[in-house]
């Protein structure tokens, strides 16, 4: 399974693209509320990636990295919202860690929907 994950930061314009695979999932958690006809998942996962695409040194092409992933999505009967907390640690450096948030809000997880991306931090070269 490979997934595409953008980042973009608007204050320095930094921009990379990872490629996500190997996704090892760790925990599933459902929810349903029967009354409000309301889905809560809770996942958390580890995956391996690889930039792809990067306009900056920090995030060169081919470099890899390893994520570790928390993700809930809330699914009603009228739309779906998504968000996660990740930690991206660099495979020839852990001491260079990435801490992002992702959060998007879509009728249908199929047709994607608008997000945002905000890295809030780092460690390392990404402090």
């Amino acid at each position: 399974m490979k997934n595409f994950l953008y980042f973009f930061s608007v204050l320095d314009q930094t921009m990379f693209m990872l490629m996500v695979e190997n996704i090892r999932l760790i925990q599933f958690v459902i929810m349903i509320s029967l009354k409000s006809i309301l889905i809560i998942m809770s996942i958390f996962f580890e995956c391996v990636s690889t930039a792809i695409k990067s306009n900056n040194n920090l995030f060169k092409v081919n470099d890899n990295s390893f994520g570790n992933t928390i993700a809930t999505i809330i699914k009603s009967s009228k739309e779906m919202h998504l968000s996660s907390y990740n930690t991206i640690t660099s495979a020839s450096n852990p001491d260079d860690k990435i801490f992002s948030e992702n959060i998007r809000k879509a009728r249908d997880v199929k047709s994607g929907g608008k997000g945002k991306s905000i890295l809030i931090g780092g460690t390392g070269k990404y402090a």
